[in-house]
């Protein structure tokens, strides 16, 4: 959200995590090859960030990156491409920018279907980008009454042809899914017949049913089936995989959000019972009501983290089931966030998986905060 409220604030950048590496070799930046990014003629403030591999063959990587400019928002599409300096060194030869009158909302996360054409959710309808302080407020109800009218839109383009940037036009976007608060994080199955949205606001995952068209240009068809109440605002999503089927949704959020808006805007801010009503609750014998203090100081603690996993058995397995389980999540990864401790707050996003190091198989995960610098790795 910063870039919309600060347009012209620093240059942002991407990094491939290598989470079993060591830690000096862990991190890489990426080389961004874009001639317009130098001369500081373009923005880059990247949200959602997704890859596509083509089905030719894993050298024809595409990735596609969510752009909030000073002024609107963007598509960036680039090539991703390996370099010899190390293992996880990239970089990304800027091929074209989309854009379209339905990117002036909040674009947010991205979903490639084929190489022209992948879904979009926009988080809300009124932005921080606009100078109108209604918009402003707009903006500020919109999210803390978590009112429906975030979207997730079905997007396809026809590509240049050759080096003309101006050649990219987008064909179609289109409204799939509507009435979401806060549509952040998407997560689409390899098998792209299910795609899972994050509702940040409502602290929900909805699982949508995907019918795709006979034309890739051509939007999809989307029937929810199924929503999952999470225990924090949920931001980002990813899946981790799973061998025995169906899909495995790795969710990230923030538990608590007056500790998220302490380390935002460098609040001190404390939660007690008036006098008053310490005074009854003492009369009435309720201790815990009248001991009841909880207080975040953004010097202290940069947001909480909270990290669940979310098991679905996919869309023809549903329907043979008469009643789901008893608990939809589970706690992968959790931490208060203060920094004495040892914390890592404001998680954003969470991605794990496995990986065969000297013939033994080691689970790892990587979280990302919103306020941190660099990321966590957790090592199995």
């Amino acid at each position: 959200m910063g870039p919309l409220a600060d347009p012209h604030a620093a240059q942002g950048a991407l990094w491939v995590v290598d989470p079993l590496a060591h830690e000096q070799d862990a991190v890489a930046k990426v080389q961004l090859e874009w001639a317009d990014l130098e001369p500081g003629e373009v923005e880059f403030h990247p949200l959602g960030v997704e890859v596509y591999h083509d089905e030719e063959g894993d050298d024809d990587v595409r990735l596609f990156v969510v752009n909030h400019r000073a002024k609107l928002s963007t598509i960036e599409v680039f090539a991703l491409l390996a370099t010899s300096s190390s293992s996880i060194a990239r970089r990304a030869k800027h091929l074209f920018t989309l854009s379209h009158p339905s990117f002036t909302g909040a674009p947010n996360s991205i979903a490639p279907l084929s190489r022209t054409s992948f879904l979009l959710s926009h988080d809300h309808h009124y932005t921080r980008r606009t100078s109108n302080p209604f918009g402003k407020l707009a903006n500020f109800v919109e999210t803390v009454n978590a009112l429906p009218y975030g979207r997730v839109d079905f997007v396809s383009f026809d590509e240049p042809n050759g080096d003309d940037d101006e050649g990219a036009v987008v064909r179609t976007s289109t409204t799939v899914a509507s009435g979401i608060s806060f549509a952040n994080g998407l997560a689409l199955s390899p098998a792209k017949d299910t795609l899972v949205v994050a509702s940040t606001t409502r602290r929900e995952l909805l699982f949508y049913d995907v019918t795709l068209a006979a034309s890739s240009s051509s939007p999809p068809t989307l029937a929810l089936r199924r929503t999952v109440s999470v225990p924090m605002l949920v931001d980002n999503l990813s899946l981790l995989p799973s061998p025995s089927g169906g899909l495995t949704v790795v969710a990230a959020g923030h538990p608590s959000y007056p500790a998220l808006l302490s380390a935002a805007y460098g609040l001190n801010l404390r939660l007690r019972l008036p006098g008053p009503l310490r005074e009854w609750a003492h009369t009435l014998g309720h201790r815990e009501w009248e001991e009841w203090d909880v207080s975040w100081r953004n010097d202290e603690q940069r947001g909480m983290s909270w990290a669940v996993v979310v098991r679905d058995p996919g869309p023809e397995a549903a329907k043979e089931a008469n009643e789901g389980p008893a608990q939809e999540w589970e706690t992968v990864y959790q931490s208060n966030g203060r920094i004495a401790e040892g914390g890592f707050g404001g998680s954003t996003t969470a991605v794990a998986g496995t990986s065969e190091v000297e013939g033994k198989k080691r689970a790892w995960m990587v979280v990302a905060g919103l306020y941190e610098e660099g990321v966590r790795i957790v090592r199995e």
